[in-house]
């Protein structure tokens, strides 16, 4: 997906991350919540922050989390040390070997180096938090700055929603909400899209204001037209057929996995 026109967002980001401080991204699902941070992931040494990121993008699981960060320390070439439960050490050297190791030794074997370091995680896609995630959350907050995407706001109207609770010190974290895009902006995304494709059309505005209005603004929908609007079947005498390209739109969604 093109970075949406989120200036005042990004700078809002890279505040917090400057500032080491921990931020909740929350929106409805194709506003552009991992667009904005693969953003700013991307261009973390204009930050100027000192903080070095852990950049989970699928954290749907405790081990899922667990796995990428030492993936990522392994990286960064940190010896990696696990001790099972007869105090037998075991170094870690490559990531297929962090297959073996259970989520109770990932945990222990990554933790003393988040504690020691200076380290921004960043977990996508955080949807369910489970108890266990909760506590990993909680761990991590204590040493580290979070930032964290879902589709829940981690607000009380959230409360019951939220499986496995969070922890009082999460619940304060700032919170940063994202939306559709307000027309102004859509229509720059529009535009940008329009032009990249190198398409022509006989009325081009008409055009951009019905994209608008069938997509009310959603950067995912937007996005999703134009890659339907590439195939030639959907253009004809100059015009887009727009309903055609909506149904096969939504046709793709009843079929993804």
């Amino acid at each position: 997906m093109n970075i949406v026109p989120r200036k005042e967002e990004i700078e809002v980001m890279r505040e917090h991350i400057k500032r080491r401080k921990s931020l909740h991204i929350h929106g409805p699902e194709g506003v552009g919540k991992s667009t904005l941070i693969d953003h700013v992931y991307r261009t973390w040494d204009e930050i100027g922050a000192s903080t070095i990121p852990i950049y989970c993008r699928s954290s749907g699981t405790f081990r899922e989390i667990l796995v990428t960060t030492a993936e990522f320390l392994l990286r960064r070439g940190i010896r990696l040390i696990s001790i099972d439960e007869y105090k037998r050490a075991q170094v870690i050297s490559r990531s297929a070997a962090l297959k073996t190791l259970s989520t109770r030794y990932l945990r222990n074997m990554i933790f003393p180096h988040i504690k020691k370091g200076d380290f921004c995680v960043i977990l996508d896609h955080l949807e369910d938090v489970t108890p266990r995630i909760n506590s990993l959350l909680t761990a991590l907050h204590g040493c580290s700055s979070i930032i964290t995407a879902s589709r829940k706001s981690w607000d009380v109207s959230d409360h019951t929603s939220i499986f496995g609770s969070l922890a009082y010190d999460l619940w304060l974290i700032q919170k940063l909400r994202l939306g559709n895009l307000d027309k102004k902006d859509a229509f720059t995304l529009i535009e940008s899209l329009y032009r990249s494709l190198n398409i022509k059309v006989a009325d081009k505005i008409h055009l951009f204001k019905d994209i608008y209005e069938v997509s009310q603004g959603n950067p995912k929908l937007i996005n999703n037209i134009f890659k339907k609007a590439a195939d030639s079947k959907y253009l004809k005498n100059g015009n887009l057929n727009l309903n055609l390209v909506m149904i096969d739109c939504r046709m793709d969604e009843v079929h993804m996995p």
